[in-house]
């Protein structure tokens, strides 16, 4: 239900935002980030219960909860960087919107280091090295 939820009000949204783009383009503008915003809003408490799904599998495991810390950070520095990226280009902004996500994903590659620092390690363990 959620994503047919959300994929009917962002057609209604389109439309809306297109019908202003003719006369108002910023509001067209301001229209679908505010909607894109709301959707958030609207999933988040989805997005919560996921988290503690995911929690509940790594506390079963021997797995770290740092590691969980990691792969969220990681996640949510992907949606922010997408999110500013997808504004920007739809303000026209197609220059701003590669350095946004040059800079997530450089972001998510400094977030990770200490994912790849274990792995190197546990490789080197099993190599006998």
């Amino acid at each position: 239900m959620t994503t047919l939820t959300v994929s009917v009000a962002a057609v209604v949204v389109s439309v809306l935002a297109l019908l202003l783009k003719r006369n108002n383009a910023e509001y067209s503008f301001i229209l679908a980030v505010s909607a894109t915003a709301m959707a958030l809003i609207y999933l988040s408490g989805y997005i919560i219960e996921t988290v503690d799904v995911i929690k509940e599998i790594f506390s079963k495991t021997s797995i770290s909860m740092s590691y969980l810390v990691i792969l969220l950070k990681c996640v949510g520095i992907s949606f922010i960087s997408e999110f500013a990226s997808d504004c920007s280009k739809d303000a026209g902004q197609v220059a701003l919107s590669s350095i946004v996500l040059t800079s997530g994903r450089i972001s998510v590659l400094i977030c990770a280091l200490p994912l790849f620092t274990e792995l190197l390690s546990m490789v080197s363990e099993l190599c006998g090295g």
